[in-house]
């Protein structure tokens, strides 16, 4: 499975209105950008910043669980590529989320059951059977009853 992210933004507090800076969104507890400045070995990100006021950057030390960078993955925007297997990026938990926003795409022909977003010990973000967004059992009550666009 490839998974393309362009923009990840996690809000603690509903959204007002419209604005293009991360200091723009009061609440906001995470931005990423694929086309940031990132600290990369070769193609493989080491350290992506978070670009909102938290600057809880996502980070992996090994080499073969760090995601790819894509240049023009989609027209001329860069992107962020996990494998779908072991590809996954580290930061520190974040126990308040309510809004999600994140642009995402993923292989006809992938399968399994993936988070994508995940946690040590919990599955709120589980991945669902036949490329559905969301697990029926796994993913957290809160996200279920509420609203995916």
């Amino acid at each position: 499975m490839r998974i393309f992210t362009l923009i990840l933004c996690f809000f603690s507090l509903p959204i007002i209105g419209l604005a293009q800076l991360p200091t723009d969104f009061p609440g906001l507890e995470l931005w990423l950008r694929a086309d940031s400045a990132m600290e990369l070995s070769g193609a493989r990100v080491v350290t992506w910043p978070d670009l909102g006021p938290e600057q809880r950057d996502l980070t992996q030390s090994v080499n073969n669980f760090r995601p790819l960078i894509e240049e023009n993955a989609l027209g001329d925007h860069r992107a962020v590529r996990f494998n779908g297997t072991n590809q996954r990026m580290v930061f520190d938990e974040i126990t308040n989320i309510r809004t999600v926003f994140w642009v995402l795409s993923e292989d006809a022909d992938a399968s399994g059951f993936r988070p994508v977003l995940g946690h040590s010990t919990t599955f709120p973000f589980f991945r669902g059977p036949n490329q559905s967004i969301w697990h029926p059992e796994a993913t957290d009550p809160g996200i279920l009853d509420g609203t995916t666009r």
